[in-house]
């Protein structure tokens, strides 16, 4: 009797523990998302008190400041056409090129995969000088064009070897019995290999978007009024004279907005994507 209640209070103890240990997790996690909108409303005579006041009648002057005092509009669309033009673009460019070093022996394959994954490792700011040396020849500075084209350049090693595990996992038994049947080799791709990635596809498309969303660093050098980016507007917030913080965090959790609602609909696509591509190339 006691053998067997036992194991019924061990299970029961570490369930509490696994309870506990997500609960932790999730508030470490959405601490400075409730802090950052608590802040977003909150008066603005109460912004810098200390301790910090819980009850208090909401305030959006911060929201009306910049949505009406700002041109966020136009923000928002520079920032939604460059990530999306920019995840477009590594997801095009990096399919071909991970089902090329999957499924196509050459020489030199290994080496030029590995030359890829170095410029995903290097230090972002040593690429700023050189690109903006390039784009002031070319008149690329401060357009929605040449913020795409760097974005695309960045993310497409994340692209190329989070797909490349997606290729590994579908059959190449699969592809042969699609040319059998009369296909090419792209229509295999199309027709067969694309539809089974399709998860693992979703959830690259999501990270490379959510890295051309959240970039600060190229857009505020390569940028100025024209192709500015909402990140960039942010940082308008903190001047010499003083630091706007209602606007910050009303601006922050506008900017949070799209990529919370993005997460929700992606979210069983995103998961089943990443563990798919789980695997060993």
């Amino acid at each position: 009797m006691s053998g067997a209640a036992r194991p019924s209070a061990w299970s029961r103890i570490r369930r509490i523990a696994l309870l506990a240990g997500s609960v932790l997790l999730v508030g470490y996690v959405a601490f400075p998302i409730l802090w950052l909108a608590r802040l977003s409303i909150l008066p603005e005579t109460l912004l810098i008190e200390l301790p910090p006041v819980w009850l208090f009648t909401p305030s959006w002057s911060g929201y009306r400041e910049v949505l009406t005092l700002h041109p966020f509009v136009r923000y928002l669309q520079n920032s939604l056409v460059i990530a999306v033009c920019s995840s477009a673009g590594a997801i095009a460019i990096g399919l071909p090129a991970a089902y090329s070093f999957v499924r196509f022996r050459y020489h030199g394959r290994e080496s030029l995969s590995l030359a890829v994954l170095c410029v995903h490792v290097m230090p972002p700011i040593a690429m700023i000088i050189p690109l903006y040396v390039i784009y002031s020849h070319l008149g690329l500075l401060d357009t929605r064009v040449g913020l795409i084209v760097t974005h695309i350049s960045l993310t497409l090693p994340l692209s190329v070897w989070l797909l490349r595990g997606f290729v590994l996992r579908v059959p190449v038994e699969l592809e042969e019995a699609a040319q059998v049947d009369g296909c090419g080799r792209l229509g295999a791709l199309w027709r067969v290999v694309i539809p089974i990635m399709a998860p693992g596809i979703a959830a690259t498309a999501v990270l490379t978007f959510l890295y051309s969303w959240n970039d600060f660093i190229y857009a505020v050098i390569l940028t100025g009024r024209g192709a500015r980016t909402l990140p960039v507007m942010i940082s308008g917030f903190i001047t010499e004279r003083a630091v706007y913080w209602d606007r910050v965090a009303a601006a922050g959790m506008l900017v949070l907005l799209p990529t919370a609602i993005l997460g929700v609909l992606v979210q069983r696509y995103l998961a089943t994507g990443l563990a798919a591509g789980a695997v060993k190339g």
